[in-house]
């Protein structure tokens, strides 16, 4: 009853548009095929990263590490603050640094390793 009352909605939808003299077939099925495409490219997505969420919820680490490729203060920052920062013996820190990312580490100091 509810699937012949939706093929009835659609098949009254589709036939308006179908009988109107300046009607274009390929251009409503390029639209029809656009929207396709992009919810199963959306429904793929939403997939993929629930996939990775359980994925990463899913490790046994203990803690995550914030690992920064350069262990000091960027340069630009110890010139644009009042505070002092302590420079290394040679030379001056990059103007910038970059994050490395998060890191799982174990509490013994172990680290998950790729299988």
């Amino acid at each position: 009853s509810t699937l012949i009352l939706i093929k009835r909605l659609i098949t009254h939808y589709l036939s308006v548009p179908c009988v109107s003299p300046d009607f274009d077939f390929f251009y409503f099925v390029q639209q029809v095929v656009k929207i396709l495409s992009m919810t199963f490219n959306l429904i793929f997505r939403v997939f993929n990263h629930f996939a990775q969420v359980v994925k990463i919820l899913s490790m046994t680490f203990s803690l995550l590490f914030l690992r920064s490729q350069n262990p000091t203060w960027p340069g630009a920052y110890c010139d644009a603050t009042n505070f002092t920062c302590c420079y290394p013996k040679s030379g001056k820190p990059t103007a910038d640094f970059g994050i490395h990312g998060p890191w799982p580490n174990y509490k013994d100091g172990g680290y998950p390793s790729k299988t």
